[in-house]
């Protein structure tokens, strides 16, 4: 299975970012995308404020980190 191949089927997945490690989201985030990632921490093991401070260290754009925080989630879970 290539990577494009890979990508492609893991985009009928939704992810959440609960790794501190912002290489970590990054490849997430090109994998498959903003659309499919949730903000997540496994707390109480890591804070919310790391894994939000990590997400933040990568600029993404306003849109990009709306969805991540909370428009994916409203639209998975029906709560628009």
């Amino acid at each position: 299975m290539s990577m494009q191949d890979l990508s492609f089927d893991l985009r009928r997945i939704t992810f959440d970012i609960v790794s501190p490690q912002p290489s970590a989201m990054r490849m997430m985030l090109e994998l498959v995308g903003p659309k499919h990632l949730l903000f997540g921490s496994d707390y109480p093991w890591v804070k919310p404020s790391v894994i939000l401070e990590a997400l933040r260290s990568l600029h993404l754009n306003p849109t990009d980190m709306k969805s991540i925080l909370h428009e994916n989630a409203e639209t998975l879970f029906n709560l628009n």
